[in-house]
C-alpha cells in the first residue's frame, strides 16, 4: 500500500523559496538573542560540515546542515515559525540527498560552508539587508545544484 510521489522542479522551488523567506524572518529576529557562545557553537558546525563535504558524506552532511540552519533559527524564539522551517529542512534535505549534483560529481566543489560562514559574518555584524541578500543566494545556489542533478535523474520506470 505505500506509494512514492516525484516532486516536480516547481515544487522543489517552492519549498526552497519559502524556506528561504522564513528564515531570514527568524534570522533577523534571532540576531538579537544570538550569544558569543552560539556564533563558536555555529562555526564548529560549519567546520563539520566541512569534513562531511570533504568525505562527500551526504547524510552526515544534511545532519550538520540542518544543525547550522536550526542553531541560527531556534534563537527567533517563535515555536511556530521554528516547526515550518524544521518541516521544510526536512523536506528539502530529502531533495539535496536525490539530487543535489555535488554528491554525484566529482568536479562539484562545495559552496555552502562559504555562505553558512558569510551569513553568520553577516549576523555577527548586524547587517540584516546583506543578510537578506546572502539568504536568498544561498537558497538559490542551492536551487542551481539541485536542478543540474534534477535533470539527470531517472524515474525508477525509466530505468527498468
Amino acid at each position: 500500500g505505500a506509494f512514492v510521489t516525484s516532486p516536480t522542479f516547481s515544487e522543489i522551488i517552492q519549498a526552497y523559496e519559502l524556506r528561504g523567506k522564513l528564515e531570514f524572518i527568524a534570522a533577523k529576529e534571532s540576531i538579537k538573542y544570538l550569544t558569543e557562545e552560539d556564533y563558536s557553537t555555529i562555526k564548529e558546525i560549519i567546520e563539520n560540515e566541512k569534513l562531511a563535504l570533504a568525505d562527500k558524506n551526504s547524510e552526515i552532511f544534511v545532519n550538520v546542515n540542518k544543525d547550522f540552519h536550526v542553531a541560527i533559527t531556534k534563537k527567533c524564539n517563535n515555536k511556530f515559525l521554528n516547526e515550518f522551517i524544521e518541516r521544510l529542512i526536512i523536506q528539502t534535505n530529502i531533495y539535496l540527498i536525490l539530487y543535489d549534483e555535488f554528491f554525484n560529481n566529482n568536479e562539484q566543489e562545495p559552496y555552502s560552508p562559504d555562505e553558512h560562514s558569510h551569513i553568520i559574518s553577516l549576523m555577527e555584524q548586524k547587517k540584516v539587508t546583506e543578510l537578506e541578500i546572502a539568504l536568498e543566494n544561498h537558497f538559490k545556489h542551492s536551487i542551481k545544484s539541485i536542478e543540474n542533478g534534477f535533470n539527470d535523474y531517472k524515474e525508477l520506470d525509466e530505468i527498468f
